[in-house]
């Protein structure tokens, strides 16, 4: 059974503020008690069409952040230093809610100014991070965006970290030069 809704707000893959979408009935019910969208009512239907305007420039204003974040964050590296056995295995793990935090952190103590939170429905991390070393993490900032990477490095110590983020970097430029390097005979 489906149901149509108007998004308040952007969702990944689905739309962006002021779109009718058309989703599954418990899917709807999630979204509209969460705050993200209305029913689609006639009455709602209405009530968005005249601030359709209003919602856009919230929308272009919300991708103009969402890009200078973009240019902020890529290419960055967030560091956490964790207690792990001799396997590398951490004792817990790093999860969206720490990448959130971290990445939060580092965006308000930047000079740019910029009042911008993410959200940990943000951050595309299948599992908790178990292991020590480098993960390349992806962000989602806007609907309109591609996602950001971002390296999280996991370390026992600051100098581990660094030594495995500079190990880290100097194999995927080995692999990109490579991959520039090779030549196909046709």
């Amino acid at each position: 059974m489906k149901m149509d809704v108007v998004l308040l707000s952007s969702v990944r893959k689905l739309g962006n503020p002021g779109d009718v979408v058309s989703v599954k009935a418990g899917y709807g019910r999630y979204l509209v008690l969460s705050g993200i969208a209305l029913r689609g009512t006639k009455e709602n239907l209405e009530s968005i069409n005249s601030k359709k305007e209003e919602v856009a420039a919230r929308n272009a204003e919300a991708k103009k952040i969402a890009v200078k974040v973009f240019d902020l964050l890529s290419g960055k590296d967030v560091t956490f230093i964790r207690n792990a056995g001799d396997d590398g295995r951490l004792f817990g793990s790093v999860t969206k809610r720490n990448i959130t935090d971290a990445v939060n952190e580092y965006v308000s103590a930047s000079e740019c100014g910029l009042t911008f939170v993410l959200d940990v429905r943000d951050v595309v991390l299948s599992m908790p991070i178990r292991h020590l070393g480098v993960h390349p993490v992806f962000v989602s900032l806007h609907s309109d965006l591609d996602d950001v990477e971002i390296l999280v490095n996991i370390a026992k110590s600051e100098e581990l970290a660094k030594s495995a983020l500079l190990d880290f970097k100097s194999s995927t430029s080995d692999v990109k030069e490579d991959k520039n390097s090779r030549k196909v005979d046709v």
